[in-house]
């Protein structure tokens, strides 16, 4: 034996591969068999083995210099006879494994072997290595020598599979040395690096190594668990399970659009993602506290990411049986991610992760986060603490607060339809559809009731911070939502909410339109929770007489309040606002806030006909006049929202006040419209002269008027807002509708601004008969059809007719018409005409521009009849924020 090993040890210089392989061949048929068990590692193993495995590369490496020898010929037969050594070296190690199994009848520990499995493991993947990249390394010799590399391919997986059956007869004694621990967990980094070569080539290969290393790792479970490289087992496993998943997907949209193939083949795909899937839940089962490393959990927070995104698409098609078996897998590894991630120390610190925040991971990384919320409800003090109270961004916050930011981002995204998990646990594997809103409310409502009163300061503070942050967006609504449900399952929050919101916007400066407006609106949701005993004590509260406690007052009253305590509210405000409105008029206190809040108080109450009797409308019709007066006097410089706020509440008294003032008034607006160009009060003053139709008019001043509401109208037409435009006709059409001077309304529209305004009443609904007015000859303004031969020209920016070269071009001279028009068929004064004037001006500059947005229409083919509701729709939303 000695001198055998001395001889294969001067082996080491020669180059001859042959040789040292007939030393080999020798030593495993005549010499191993004549070694006991006990003695087999001193005296062969570790004597021959390590040689052999160098001898194995420099086989493979003679295969690659031949072939790579460009001034010598590429013999074929010197390859196949290279790739044959190499066969026979890998059944020389089987050799060795076969004299190791053949004495199962004896106790085997891994010691009396401990060099045998890791050569093994070495030989195959340096063969599965070489078989992978073979098309590159052999080229064009590749067909010649194809049958000798299945044969080594082959081999080593049969070789795979003696060593696997080893490793089941070996034992580990508990008391075993560190070495030998050491030795088995080295084994079990062999096999994964094998499955990550093996991976791409034979998926049976890989389940099999999978298979074996599970069983090794659960078998010495006890020995190896501090030995191991956990992050390397799950980023292998995640690897592929991502892999598996996005083979599903890509076979069946692959399907989708070609609308056949073999439905066996994504029963395979998903047979072997659910083997991994399910693999890779075990692992993580068993050894779940000790994934708890920077590596370990970003890689499972992404790989959960992943599958949300694949879970929600439900793009697959391939079958219905396919389908919920996809649904039930990728369920099973999302709640167990979840409820993993939840526990470990570095998820906190992943939330603010860029690649999480990805444009199209908005969705999935929402439907996390409130997994991980509810996840929280139900988990250790310990964990509810940690979470309530961490480290994000460089600040700290609670897990709720990064739902609502998260929440926030996703504002354009709140109605989308999401396939989610239910959260409610009666039905948890139940898949349903719902908006992205409806499914984080859902959550979030579960995870604020279901907290101990320990940590609900928390909650509400993370709450009412985000009623200052968010106000624009979609944590706003949430935001309020819960709050309103919390109020409404118990009057003591109820009231707490209500006084703490009304405190707030006594403090809010009424310039952030935005978030006072809405924090507003949520005080009267929360007011109209209480009862109304606890309605009498905001009373006390918040003293009505208190000027301080108006703007909270002008908001409680439009909640839902018995008509009793409102009229003993008002009996007390009344005279406040009256009092401060006047000191306002007289100039002793330009406090705006005030008497915003004064006339805005009024201006609700006038709906109320049963609080405001008839000497209080008098009084608030004298004093709409009163500060019309003093803005007359002021040269109509005055703040923009006290302005836009006296205009509303004059369209509430309208129908009280005198024709002349009325005239005074309406000719004060035409000239505030022209020097103040703002959105805002060109929405109001459309909205007033909708009002306007309510008052009767006679003799002289019948005429006046519809001279001068057609001024104002045709100025709001030819805006350069289109919103104002479109406001413009509405109002007209609420005038027309309410006005008992029929014979009026004709007069209140130019001949030139005719044809669009009966097109647009006769495409509404419209209470009266079918409007008609007077047949003019002027071109049709907003009335293109189909049939039209225009076509816009970007470089001129105006309208050609490409078909009749008689036509005159819009905007030139419409104008001046316009204006020649008025004078004709009214007896104008010089005011008149300036204000005509100005609006022709206006038209000119604009009335392209309206014709270039109606052509956009026409031009991208955009259903006219959508456009018209999503116009409504927004106008109907803006309309109720400017009112607010």
């Amino acid at each position: 034996m000695l001198l055998f090993c001395l001889s294969y040890d001067e082996l080491r210089r020669d180059q001859d591969v042959s040789l040292k392989l007939d030393y080999f061949k020798c030593a495993t048929s005549h010499l191993l068999p004549t070694i006991t068990i006990m003695d087999v590692e001193e005296k062969f193993f570790a004597v021959i083995l390590e040689q052999s495995c160098v001898l194995f590369d420099q086989i493979l490496e003679r295969v690659g210099s031949i072939i790579g020898d460009k001034s010598a010929d590429k013999s074929s037969e010197d390859v196949i006879e290279s790739l044959q050594l190499s066969i026979d070296c890998l059944d020389c190690f089987d050799c060795c494994i076969q004299f190791v199994i053949e004495k199962k009848n004896e106790v085997l520990f891994l010691q009396d072997i401990l060099s045998l499995p890791t050569a093994v493991l070495y030989i195959i993947h340096s063969s599965f290595s070489h078989c992978k990249n073979s098309d590159k390394i052999y080229g064009e010799l590749f067909q010649s020598v194809s049958t000798q590399l299945t044969t080594l391919f082959k081999n080593s997986f049969a070789l795979q599979k003696s060593l696997n059956d080893l490793l089941d007869v070996v034992k580990i004694p508990d008391e075993a040395a560190d070495p030998v621990c050491d030795k088995m967990a080295d084994i079990c980094h062999h096999i994964m690096d094998i499955s990550s070569v093996s991976c791409g080539m034979d998926i049976a290969l890989v389940i099999n190594t999978w298979k074996a290393l599970h069983k090794i790792i659960n078998k010495y479970k006890n020995l190896l668990e501090d030995r191991l490289e956990h992050d390397k087992i799950i980023f292998q496993l995640v690897s592929i399970v991502s892999e598996k998943i996005q083979q599903c997907l890509n076979i069946s949209k692959k399907r989708t659009v070609q609308t056949q193939g073999d439905p066996k083949e994504g029963f395979h795909i998903l047979k072997i993602a659910k083997f991994f899937i399910n693999l890779l839940l075990k692992f993580l089962k068993e050894f779940g506290d000790l994934v708890d490393t920077e590596s370990s959990t970003e890689i499972l927070f992404h790989l959960c990411l992943e599958a949300i995104n694949a879970y929600r698409s439900n793009v697959l098609e391939l079958d219905i049986q396919i389908n919920q078996e996809v649904d039930t897998i990728l369920s099973s590894l999302i709640e167990h991610l979840c409820t993993i991630l939840v526990t470990t120390n570095i998820y906190p610190k992943l939330l603010s992760d860029p690649v999480a925040d990805a444009e199209g991971l908005l969705i999935s990384k929402c439907i996390m986060l409130i997994k991980t919320l509810l996840l929280v409800d139900t988990s250790t003090d310990k964990c509810k603490q940690r979470w309530m109270n961490f480290k994000y961004n460089d600040c700290t916050y609670c897990i709720l607060d990064v739902v609502l930011r998260h929440a926030a981002r996703c504002n354009t995204l709140l109605l989308q339809t999401v396939n989610v998990n239910s959260t409610s646990p009666e039905i948890q594997r139940c898949k349903r559809e719902c908006t992205l809103y409806e499914y984080v409310l859902d959550g979030c409502l579960q995870f604020v009731t279901g907290m101990t009163n320990h940590f609900l300061d928390t909650i509400e503070k993370c709450l009412f911070q985000q009623l200052l942050e968010n106000a624009d967006n979609f944590a706003f609504t949430i935001v309020s939502d819960i709050l309103v449900h919390m109020s409404s399952s118990s009057n003591v929050v109820a009231l707490k909410y209500s006084h703490l919101i009304a405190n707030l916007i006594r403090e809010l400066p009424t310039s952030s339109l935005s978030p006072y407006n809405k924090i507003c609106w949520l005080l009267q949701r929360c007011y109209s929770c209480l009862t109304e005993g606890d309605q009498k004590q905001m009373v006390e509260i918040f003293d009505p007489e208190d000027i301080s406690n108006l703007s909270v007052w002008r908001e409680l009253t439009k909640s839902n309040i018995s008509n009793l305590l409102l009229l003993e509210i008002h009996q007390r405000i009344y005279p406040l606002c009256l009092k401060c409105c006047k000191l306002w008029i007289s100039d002793k206190s330009r406090d705006n806030g005030c008497i915003l809040d004064c006339m805005m108080y009024l201006n609700n109450m006038n709906r109320h006909l049963y609080i405001m009797n008839s000497m209080d409308q008098n009084e608030i019709t004298e004093l709409v006049y009163d500060i019309w007066q003093s803005l007359m006097k002021q040269a109509y410089k005055v703040n923009y929202r006290v302005l836009t706020m006296l205009i509303y509440l004059t369209g509430s008294c309208v129908s009280s006040l005198s024709h002349s003032h009325l005239l005074e008034i309406l000719t004060v607006i035409i000239k505030v419209i022209e020097s103040n160009n703002y959105l805002g009060l060109n929405l109001c003053v459309a909205d007033f002269i909708g009002c306007c139709g309510k008052k009767s008019l006679y003799g002289n001043y019948q005429e006046k008027i519809s001279r001068i509401l057609s001024a104002i109208y045709c100025n709001l037409m030819l805006s350069k807002d289109w919103l104002v435009h479109d406001r413009a006709l509405y109002a007209f059409k609420n005038f027309a509708e309410i006005t008992p001077h029929t014979d009026m309304v004709q007069n209140c529209v130019p001949n030139t601004l005719k044809d669009a305004v009966v097109d647009f009443l006769n495409s509404t609904p419209y209470k009266r008969e079918k409007f008609k007015m007077m047949e003019d000859d002027v071109v049709k303004l907003f009335a293109l059809t189909k049939k039209s031969t225009e076509r816009y020209d970007k470089r001129k920016l105006t309208f050609d007719f490409a078909g009749d070269t008689n036509k005159r071009r819009k905007g030139d001279t419409i104008g001046d018409d316009y204006l020649a028009t008025l004078r004709k068929e009214n007896n104008l004064s010089s005011v008149d005409e300036q204000v005509i004037e100005a609006s022709s001006k206006i038209l000119q500059n604009i009335f392209g521009s309206i014709e270039k947005l109606m052509m956009f229409y026409q031009e991208e083919n955009v259903d006219i009849e959508l456009q018209k509701l999503q116009l409504q729709s927004l106008y109907g939303y803006i309309s109720t924020l400017v009112k607010g």
